[in-house]
């Protein structure tokens, strides 16, 4: 009898994950730590798909049954899968389920355990999907990024022309080149939150960053 009614209970809650206005689909909870490198760790190929079956059904416009005011997402750019979770989201952007996007790329990796390719193709990763999804670009209110080298210019359109509308952006292990400065100029930026952690550069240069009242660094 006890079964039969928890049986019960449980149909009648199936549909509770579609009425949460926040939602948080994170990579890491189907991952073991120490994370490796994503290109060629099978693990993260299969924390990916995970996390791409819980997109689509979490954000499936047939069973929302309100919106979405948060959305936080996180996972790696390393193959298809990441293309597929940029159209879910972006379909619940244009259908009119999601609001705002928090989005974390990658994790948080022992400094200098990471190649210099390795960085340098995860920032192009990067500059690649939100270029290719602008529809998240104008979503993204906070954005934390790890283990990424950047080009000046790709940093300069990433803070000042792509992401448009962010808040919070948060820096791990992420830089323009290993002891070269890192100049921010961004007059139209709406970032109000810079953090760096780990990031190597030489000097962090805030030439422009009109709405900035908080800046953390630390190592």
């Amino acid at each position: 009898m006890t079964l039969m009614r928890v049986s019960v209970v449980s149909k009648r809650r199936r549909h509770l994950p579609w009425l949460l206005t926040q939602l948080s689909i994170d990579v890491k909870d189907f991952l073991h730590e120490p994370y490796a490198d994503p290109t060629v760790d099978y693990n993260i190929e299969k924390a990916m798909l995970s996390l791409r079956d819980a997109a689509r059904s979490m954000l499936a416009a047939k069973y929302r049954k309100c919106i979405i005011s948060r959305l936080c997402i996180s996972f790696f750019l390393t193959n298809s899968n990441s293309s597929v979770v940029g159209h879910l989201v972006t379909d619940a952007i244009v259908n009119g389920v999601v609001k705002d996007i928090e989005l974390t790329s990658s994790v948080e990796r022992i400094p200098f355990d990471v190649s210099d390719e390795e960085m340098t193709k995860h920032a192009d990763d990067i500059s690649g999907f939100l270029a290719n999804y602008p529809n998240i670009s104008c979503c993204l209110r906070t954005l934390r990024l790890h283990n990424a080298t950047f080009s000046e210019n790709d940093m300069h359109n990433l803070i000042g022309n792509t992401c448009t509308q962010l808040r919070y952006l948060y820096l791990f292990q992420c830089d323009t080149g290993l002891d070269k400065s890192f100049r921010i100029d961004a007059p139209n930026s709406k970032i109000s939150k810079l953090e760096f952690f780990s990031c190597h550069s030489k000097q962090v240069e805030i030439a422009c960053l009109p709405k900035l009242e908080v800046l953390i660094s630390g190592h």
